[in-house]
């Protein structure tokens, strides 16, 4: 038993089997993030992880929002596939990231003496998706100065240092909103049950 207020409640379609029913919630909290996102006109886009989190987010970030490029990082081969299905234009692993953002934006690599190499250009939106120190230590090299990092997945100690000297926004994403204002006030469980 769970006690809930009447706002936490919503009304499953008819129709839904269970299995679509239980992912209202995490499509939700995916609608969430990319609304928060704050994406443009054709704005590239990184997704730092490509589990639950990660796959949902792209789902949401290429039907919700104008965003261009959507390149996600996945380690295995059943998550590359899941998310170009979802919407991702390009797949890659974790230890191709810079060089794959760099070639596709136009970027330089800096290969600084003290601290990790980053990209002067490099994607306009990163959402770490995985919460690692890891995953957001893969999105703040890859995004331009100025860009913007959603935090979507729980974050753990990492260097924001990069956060600091290029000017990043950071952006927590965390659940999902009553009133998502990017989807016209409409609450996200109304936009993820769509």
């Amino acid at each position: 038993q769970l006690a809930a207020h009447r706002s936490q409640l919503h009304v499953v379609p008819e129709g839904y089997a269970d299995e679509q029913a239980l992912l209202i919630e995490p499509v939700a909290c995916a609608v969430h993030t990319a609304l928060a996102a704050g994406v443009r006109e054709n704005d590239r886009v990184l997704v730092s992880g490509a589990g639950s989190v990660g796959l949902f987010a792209t789902l949401a970030l290429r039907h919700l929002t104008p965003a261009g490029e959507i390149t996600v990082v996945a380690k295995h081969g059943h998550q590359r596939e899941l998310a170009l299905e979802l919407g991702a234009t390009e797949v890659v692993t974790p230890g191709e990231v810079l060089r794959r953002v760099r070639r596709s934006t136009g970027a330089f690599q800096l290969e600084p003496e003290l601290g990790s190499p980053y990209l002067l250009g490099g994607v306009d939106v990163a959402v770490d998706a995985v919460g690692s120190k890891q995953s957001l230590e893969t999105a703040l090299p890859a995004t331009r100065a100025g860009g913007r990092v959603v935090m979507s997945g729980m974050p753990a100690a990492a260097d924001l240092s990069a956060a600091w000297f290029r000017e990043l926004g950071l952006v927590g994403s965390y659940a999902s909103a009553r009133r998502e204002p990017g989807a016209g006030g409409r609450p996200a469980f109304e936009v993820a049950t769509e």
